[in-house]
């Protein structure tokens, strides 16, 4: 099955199921989904016994190859595991996406809202919105309320940006300004600017028209309101 497929989870579990029965043999305390695990141990060099010893069984019973840049010894009160950075603060296990898994999400955003994007506005919002749902849903139970904040201010700013781009020439600029409760002056201002679009979507003007909530109305999924349902349903 291709990495990334609906059943290579499956699959893995499956194929795996004999390495959870070693490690339950051994008395290891480990956490598995699909083919990313972690085993707990007393000390480092426990970790680093254990380490090579289920190695060689992986390689050696089930010929699987262990990827070995994602295998090493660490500390389990500072563990990067599934994109989560997991914490422990005087006592108490806190977890928060990764600044890999931030940047990632970020990289996809800016994808999805490039200038030069084909296609309906509708379905690219419709593309937006399934995407943060998705990277929301699935860290939602760490402390991702600020970081969404400032996710979304500057996601609206991409949004607009890409509308400034649709509406190409100044003389449609102006039309479709002033449908939305522009004044003519104003819209002349942006429709003639010689800014970059990047730059008018940071305007007055375009922010007094392409408001949030009008954003909302468009059905861009408000990123606070989702990420408070998420955590909440914890």
């Amino acid at each position: 099955a291709p990495q990334g497929g609906v059943i290579s989870p499956l699959l893995s579990n499956v194929y795996l199921h004999e390495l959870d029965k070693e490690m339950e043999q051994r008395g290891h305390q480990f956490v598995r989904f699909a083919d990313d695990f972690v085993i707990f141990v007393k000390s480092k060099r426990a970790g680093e016994r254990v380490l090579q010893s289920i190695t060689r069984f992986i390689e050696k019973d089930l010929k699987l190859t262990v990827n070995q840049d994602k295998s090493k010894v660490g500390s389990p009160t500072r563990l990067k595991f599934l994109g989560c950075l997991i914490t422990t603060v005087n006592g108490v296990c806190r977890y928060r996406p990764s600044k890999e898994a931030k940047a990632k999400f970020m990289r996809t955003l800016k994808r999805l809202t490039k200038r030069k994007r084909a296609g309906r506005f509708e379905d690219i919002v419709k593309e937006i919105n399934s995407r943060t749902r998705g990277w929301i849903n699935y860290f939602g139970t760490g402390f991702i309320k600020s970081f969404v904040k400032k996710v979304e201010q500057w996601l609206h700013h991409r949004i607009r940006q890409l509308i400034l781009k649709r509406w190409k020439k100044p003389h449609t600029k102006i039309s479709k300004l002033m449908r939305l409760g522009l004044d003519m002056d104003s819209a002349k201002r942006i429709g003639y600017s010689r800014k970059k679009y990047w730059r008018l979507s940071k305007t007055p003007e375009v922010h007094w028209v392409i408001t949030t909530k009008r954003l909302y109305r468009w059905n861009v999924v408000p990123l606070p309101q989702l990420a408070e349902s998420a955590y909440s349903r914890y």
